[in-house]
């Protein structure tokens, strides 16, 4: 008898994903083009795999974007505001680019479709255990199933909540409009428009122009406190009513919470690995996830090609980089109305390369020195002090 049989496991697969988020169809669509060869399946499990909100993902790109027919829109010029302050950015190589979720999740769920390696089970996940001997067990609804690996991307909100350290809650709504009038500028994005209250939080509106008469404007908060609907509702239509004037009619809506903290969140198992959000994929300073996550699949499916296990978290942990993001998280919670002026001024007083490049944990410390000396020293200094001298969980 299969002594999997005898334990009550359904199956043995290679690899189980727990989620078909954004990095878990990733690490999927990863696994499938690698040259490894798979002795099991790949177990896609989640609580439902058509209920998933729709979001708007955003990133900058030189050129190397894998799924590139999935681009929605893509500038070359973007705007920054502040006060009476209009920051035009000539991108150069870069481009910031638009994709829909729901986009790239028809065309991952056709690619795991077609290569017939993918068991999909659709049910809430109840627990995940290590075997003694290696691989884990996840029970799925009444079933379980092995695996050789878990990739697991659950976000466990107590750990969290019970984090001493720095955390903010990165909490926005948007919505896609259609207007009367000809009012957008279609060849410029809005990356942060701060003409806004700071007084309690970094916030600042997004606008995400299509067409003339279309764009995503979105508002978002850097905030400790999470605010109701209707406070985002107000503050989408102000915007609206002093900025871009005219009737216009709202297409979609989105909305969500992202956590900004330094909580290395925690790993207990070999065989099981937190991914996503979960795993720490989230920058803590900014709340950027999508090239973060492109980033850590491919280290994951690296290590594996190379029968390495992949690394309990990812390298940042390990880097100067989380530091400097622990500092402008502390900086940003303590003293929210000085955010605006820094993240204004990173994109003033440097080419854009060197900041994307920062924001993408790829600088050089000479390339992060010439940035330093440009921001408030004395502050961050201060806030360098206190994380050194600061007790930790």
């Amino acid at each position: 008898m299969n002594p999997f049989e005898e334990q009550g496991l359904l199956d043995k697969y290679s690899f189980i994903i727990v989620g078909s988020g954004l990095a878990g169809l990733s690490l999927c669509l990863e696994l499938l083009a690698s040259k490894m060869d798979l002795t099991g399946r790949i177990l896609l499990v989640d609580k439902s795999f058509s209920n998933y909100p729709d979001r708007t993902w955003c990133f900058w790109d030189s050129g190397n974007f894998t799924y590139k027919d999935l681009i929605t829109k893509e500038w070359r010029n973007v705007r920054l505001c502040l006060s009476d302050k209009l920051l035009d950015i000539d991108l150069g190589r870069y481009r910031y680019k638009m994709m829909d979720s729901q986009d790239f999740r028809h065309y991952a769920f056709s690619e795991i479709e077609a290569s017939g390696r993918v068991d999909m089970v659709e049910a809430i996940v109840t627990d995940i255990s290590q075997l003694e001997g290696g691989g884990a067990v996840v029970m799925a609804g009444q079933l379980k199933y092995i695996g050789q690996k878990v990739f697991d991307s659950r976000f466990n909100k107590e750990e969290l909540n019970n984090h001493s350290g720095n955390k903010l809650w990165q909490q926005f709504r948007g919505w896609y409009i259609e207007t009367e009038a000809a009012v957008f500028d279609q060849n410029k994005a809005t990356l942060m428009d701060f003409r806004t209250n700071q007084e309690d939080a970094v916030a600042f509106y997004y606008v995400l122009p299509v067409s003339p008469k279309k764009a995503l404007i979105e508002f978002t908060l850097f905030t400790l406190e999470l605010k109701p609907r209707e406070f985002y509702e107000n503050a989408l239509n102000r915007f609206l009513n002093e900025k871009v004037g005219g009737k216009f009619t709202i297409i979609s809506e989105e909305d969500g919470i992202i956590p900004m903290t330094d909580l290395v969140f925690s790993q207990k198992y070999r065989d099981i690995l937190p991914i996503g959000t979960a795993g720490g994929w989230t920058k803590p300073s900014t709340g950027y996830t999508f090239s973060f996550v492109r980033r850590e699949v491919e280290n994951i499916v690296n290590d594996l090609e190379q029968n390495i296990h992949p690394l309990e978290k990812p390298k940042y942990f390990s880097s100067r980089f989380w530091y400097y993001d622990r500092i402008l998280l502390r900086l940003i919670s303590e003293y929210p109305k000085k955010g605006a002026h820094i993240f204004f001024s990173l994109f003033q007083d440097n080419p854009v390369s060197r900041v994307f490049k920062f924001l993408d944990n790829r600088t050089s410390l000479w390339e992060e020195f010439l940035i330093f000396v440009k921001l408030p020293v004395i502050l961050f200094v201060k806030m360098a002090v206190k994380e050194v001298f600061k007790k930790r969980k």
